[in-house]
């Protein structure tokens, strides 16, 4: 019953997302690192979808379009440091003409363990500099959806948490990591 009632409710808040937006640094320092987990996502998707992923200047970042149900949604993945993702997604916003509540994000949460997504419309940016940009550029009231990817608690080890998000996961946390990702592509969109 909790998962059709899940399943149902995330149905409906996609039917309202126009453009869906991955988190990550730029370049391949930072491709297979933990805080680029956001952009893992999106790139899934455009996968699933058979549409690659191409750059826009304009945009400062990667696009695509993809279809679902009859309706376009707009894939981005901004090729901006993560503390300014929100200049890329206001640029966006902007020209598609999205309003901040039809877009969802992608992003690393540091206080979710490997495995574990958790999807939520607003809230604290939780520290992470990527969602406090955004919500500087959107407007701190304006809400967007929020699709948190866990990366494991920073609080099992004492690494300093620039060093644990910049860092790659182990191959096992790796796995896990993209597993979940799949099941909540399969989940929200099959």
């Amino acid at each position: 019953m909790k998962k059709t009632y899940l399943k149902n409710l995330k149905k409906f808040f996609l039917s309202k997302i126009e453009l869906i937006v991955g988190l990550s640094n730029p370049g391949k320092k930072y491709a297979l690192t933990r805080h680029s987990v956001g952009a893992w996502y999106v790139q899934m998707l455009s996968k699933v979808f058979n549409k690659k992923l191409k750059i826009d200047k304009k945009l400062h970042g990667y696009t695509a379009e993809i279809f679902f149900k009859n309706k376009k949604i707009k894939l981005l993945v901004p090729n901006t440091y993560m503390n300014l993702s929100g200049n890329s997604i206001l640029k966006a916003s902007y020209i598609y003409k999205i309003d901040p509540n039809k877009i969802l994000i992608a992003h690393d949460e540091i206080y979710l363990s490997f495995g574990r997504t958790y999807f939520q419309i607003g809230g604290s940016s939780n520290g992470h500099n990527g969602i406090k940009n955004i919500k500087k550029k959107l407007g701190e009231k304006k809400n967007f959806y929020r699709l948190k990817i866990g990366i494991g608690n920073k609080l099992l080890n004492n690494t300093n948490i620039a060093d644990f998000v910049l860092s790659r996961p182990s191959l096992v946390e790796r796995k896990k990591i993209l597993n979940a990702i799949r099941q909540e592509i399969n989940f929200l969109f099959f």
